[in-house]
């Protein structure tokens, strides 16, 4: 993951927003997280991300006989599943065998130059480190590319700012808002 924008929500648009496992309604109460990283998904790289939003709030929802309440922002989880009511940023090692165990998972990631709306700030991990336990260098624009892609257009390049948190827009994103994929990206 490079230089991406993980909002910790699901885009519950039509029809997914009416879906209902029983009382359970599509949304973003129980296992809200901007990053879920699953037990013996080892090596990710998570270079200059933002994690959460300017604004984000704490959710809740009551109604069929479900209640959930969401009451803690938390920076991560790494060996237990989140507090009720706690909304991590970061949950790795997470496993579903016979029960719920954790494996330290974390250890292999390699978390830099990520900012999170929880803390507010920009962390350097290294590979499997604590916050800070990296060294914090320019997180270059692109891997591949040396200028701004034409489809960009007037848009800000790149996308996220993991120094701020800034997040403007993804123009794939904007057409799919629009429901004019793929079209609005051939520019026709």
């Amino acid at each position: 993951m490079f230089r991406n924008h993980l909002s910790g929500r699901r885009a519950a648009r039509p029809p997914l927003d009416t879906y209902r496992h029983g009382a359970y309604p599509y949304m973003d109460l129980e296992g809200r997280t901007a990053v879920d990283i699953q037990a013996h998904s080892d090596y990710t790289n998570l270079v200059g991300n933002v994690l959460g939003y300017r604004g984000q709030s704490l959710l809740s929802y009551s109604h069929s006989g479900y209640s959930y309440t969401q009451r803690a922002w938390s920076y991560e989880r790494l060996g237990d599943f989140p507090k009720d009511g706690e909304v991590p940023m970061w949950s790795i090692g997470a496993q579903q065998a016979g029960g719920w165990t954790w494996v330290t998972t974390y250890e292999t990631q390699l978390r830099e130059g990520n900012w999170d709306w929880v803390t507010q700030s920009q962390r350097w991990h290294g590979v499997g480190g604590e916050a800070g336990s990296g060294t914090p260098r320019r997180i270059p624009d692109s891997l591949y590319l040396k200028a701004k892609p034409a489809f960009f257009g007037s848009n800000p390049w790149p996308w996220v700012n993991p120094v701020d948190g800034t997040v403007t827009t993804l123009p794939a994103k904007a057409c799919l808002e629009q429901g004019k994929m793929p079209t609005c990206m051939l520019g026709t």
